[in-house]
């Protein structure tokens, strides 16, 4: 009946870390979904003077489960997985804004203009919507040549820029929250603060930190 029940939520998807049905919410069968929660890491952390929120701390390699899982998170049809992990983020994190004026979201950047969604959009939009945050969408695209994700550590830093897909004027009041999946170098979160017009109240809120690593990772 469980498996039924997983075919009719996500269609014959199976686990992406064990490969067996009877898929949760969380898109990982119900052992692998276990192990994950076994490593979740709430952290709100300090980084160039923004405040980083995560619910994992992730090193490839560690652990096979939630490398699968951050991997699985970026094919297509998961929002429904997404406002799972939104959720468990949100109990975690709830109370963390206050009441200190407007609040405007936004997911990492696009790779182009045509691009009309991806995982970081889907992340931060289910946020959003727990928080009644005022959700913008990705305003930019990467301007850069290459896959990112692909290059080391450092080839990522300090070459990164953002364009933006409209003429769109940044409010410099209220706080600014960036939704990503994994934050590893903080690169991208420098070109969306620089492009926003450095504002002053600037977050971080993402799926899993990933510790350093000089190995380029595919994910």
């Amino acid at each position: 009946m469980e498996i039924l029940f997983s075919v009719l939520r996500f269609g014959l998807v199976s686990c992406p870390s064990c490969g067996g049905y009877g898929v949760q919410d969380s898109l990982l069968c119900r052992e692998c979904e276990d192990e994950v929660f076994r490593l979740l890491n709430p952290q709100v952390e300090s980084f160039e003077g923004w405040t980083v929120r995560s619910l994992f701390s992730w090193n490839p390699g560690e652990s096979n489960a939630l490398s699968a899982l951050l991997l699985g998170l970026k094919g297509r049809y998961r929002k429904k997985a997404w406002r799972f992990w939104a959720e468990v983020f949100s109990r975690h994190h709830f109370g963390a804004l206050g009441e200190n004026g407007p609040i405007f979201s936004i997911s990492a950047p696009l790779r182009s203009r045509k691009s009309l969604g991806d995982h970081a959009s889907h992340w931060m939009e289910a946020v959003s919507e727990l928080h009644a945050m005022s959700f913008r969408g990705s305003p930019f695209h990467k301007a850069t040549r290459g896959v990112q994700r692909k290059k080391s550590l450092e080839d990522r830093r300090g070459g990164l820029r953002l364009v933006k897909k409209t003429e769109e004027t940044f409010e410099k009041d209220g706080l600014w929250v960036l939704g990503d999946d994994i934050m590893t170098t903080g690169e991208t979160a420098r070109a969306v603060h620089r492009a926003l017009g450095r504002p002053l109240r600037f977050e971080v809120w993402c799926l899993a930190r990933r510790r350093i690593g000089s190995r380029p990772v595919d994910v």
